[in-house]
């Protein structure tokens, strides 16, 4: 005997895996990343990498202005903050996943960085940060002379 299934309804005693991460994003980290005031910290992506001659961040920050981006270098401490401009409250949102308010990123560099050297630039959302390393740590070729 075989059964036909026509329709499928969850059953109501269980909450299905999205109704849990709609609750999850509406109650817990969306509203507060779009600056409700439940303290979630808003982190704007970043990618770094490394190469001989210096350090490369990339931090994502769509829709803020270069002027409303603060860069700070402390000992060995990068300190990326600033603010994400609130939206237009006027509109009915149906999604928010881009938080809004104060950030703040700090990165503890492992690496001596030349400080009179950093290049910071705001292109298309993005900031990069180019960290040169401080002559010291740099690779050097060493001659090697016959005797």
């Amino acid at each position: 005997m075989s059964m036909r299934v026509t329709s499928w309804e969850p059953m109501r005693d269980f909450v299905t895996l999205r109704e849990a991460m709609d609750r999850f994003m509406n109650e817990g980290i969306a509203p507060a990343a779009n600056g409700n005031g439940k303290g979630v910290e808003i982190r704007p992506a970043v990618d770094a990498y490394e190469n001989e001659d210096e350090v490369v961040l990339e931090v994502s920050l769509p829709g803020v202005a270069p002027e409303d981006v603060e860069v700070t270098f402390d000992k060995d401490s990068l300190t990326v903050a600033g603010t994400i401009p609130a939206r237009d409250a006027e509109k009915s949102w149906v999604l928010r996943e881009r938080g809004r308010g104060e950030f703040k990123r700090r990165f503890a560099l492992q690496t001596p960085i030349d400080v009179d050297k950093v290049d910071a630039r705001f292109e298309a959302g993005i900031l990069t940060l180019r960290l040169p390393k401080s002559e010291a740590v740099k690779p050097r070729k060493i001659e090697v002379k016959a005797v």
